[in-house]
């Protein structure tokens, strides 16, 4: 008893043994020490340490035609962290992706000729990874002995698909109109017909749609051109989405058509004109023949634009035809539509 009166405790100190470390990584880490009188803990954080990367590599992976690949990166075995570099400079959150290439297409092939009843059939094949893909050709509905109704004709591989040079090779183009040699260039309202502008694969597909029969253009008729950029507000929907079911012409792998991508006017002209076999080499003897005054006699192309703005009879096939009068007032009912 305190001589003061009264009882007197005295209460110790805690006695806290040292810090005890309960992890440590180059994030914050933790410890924690305990008393060791009452058992109390007290627990405070421990700064990242920082320290060497240890980095494992992770080689390139190559995309393929449909998969994604990834660029090479480095991971620290310590902390698990990502580097673009090999000198753990550069951290990353993952490895960077590289775009899949997409397919190599080689030319279409006909694997089976269409008919007058039955759908015919193309496959091409990617030349780097040897997938395939195949189309149908409509049925021409048309007798191909006939050569009094539909002519033949054949056509640069530009036609089907315009990014290969006009000197490449020929296929067959079924359901044009070769016998009547109706116009299918219009010119523009100033009276010209520039043809050293260049020309739309709209334009171009307007045209080439213009020079089917009509049966063909029955045929393989469509409003709907499955492309996501011809939409049927547009002037050149209907004739996109026609030689389109009709295996004329392609669009692109990422679904679209591109219709402003563009060749020449004069250029597009001659194309046609081959396909038709149409031609002349000299000044037709017929009565008012349309001209243009940028259609300079001297250029390459004065000729072709004359055959390809005039409506005319002829004897013979390019490029020495003899043009005739002929009345085409009745039973063409090709809609002109804008352009070209």
């Amino acid at each position: 008893m305190c001589a003061r009166g009264g009882w007197h405790f005295q209460i110790s100190e805690k006695s806290f043994e040292d810090y005890r470390r309960l992890r440590q990584k180059p994030a914050d880490g933790e410890e924690t020490r305990t008393c060791a009188r009452c058992g109390e803990t007290e627990t405070r954080p421990i700064p990242a340490l920082g320290h060497e990367h240890t980095l494992t590599k992770t080689d390139r992976v190559e995309p393929t035609c449909t998969e994604e690949g990834t660029e090479a990166y480095w991971t620290c075995t310590a902390c698990g962290k990502l580097f673009s570099d090999e000198d753990g400079k550069t951290e990353i959150e993952a490895p960077a992706a590289i775009a899949a290439l997409g397919h190599d297409w080689n030319a279409w092939v006909t694997t089976r000729e269409p008919t007058a009843t039955t759908d015919g059939e193309q496959t091409r094949t990617c030349a780097r990874c040897g997938a395939t893909e195949t189309r149908v050709l409509a049925a021409t509905g048309d007798d191909d002995d006939d050569d009094d109704d539909i002519g033949g004709g054949t056509a640069p591989i530009v036609i089907r698909d315009p990014d290969v040079p006009l000197s490449g090779p020929t296929t067959k183009v079924s359901g044009l109109n070769t016998v009547d040699h109706m116009a299918y260039v219009i010119g523009f309202e100033d009276g010209t017909v520039r043809p050293d502008n260049l020309i739309s694969r709209a334009e171009t597909a307007t045209m080439l749609y213009r020079l089917l029969t009509p049966e063909r253009r029955d045929q393989i008729f469509t409003a709907s051109a499955g492309f996501t950029d011809v939409t049927p507000e547009l002037w050149y929907n209907k004739a996109v989405a026609s030689l389109t079911r009709g295996g004329y012409i392609n669009g692109y792998e990422d679904g679209t058509f591109r219709p402003d991508q563009a060749i020449s006017r004069a250029e597009a002209m001659a194309i046609l004109n081959r396909v038709l076999d149409r031609g002349v080499e000299g000044e037709p003897a017929l009565e008012g023949i349309r001209t243009f005054p940028d259609n300079v006699k001297d250029m390459w192309y004065y000729f072709e634009v004359i055959e390809a703005s005039n409506d005319h009879g002829h004897k013979g096939q390019r490029p020495n035809e003899t043009w005739v009068a002929k009345d085409f007032s009745t039973g063409y009912d090709i809609d002109y539509y804008e352009r070209p």
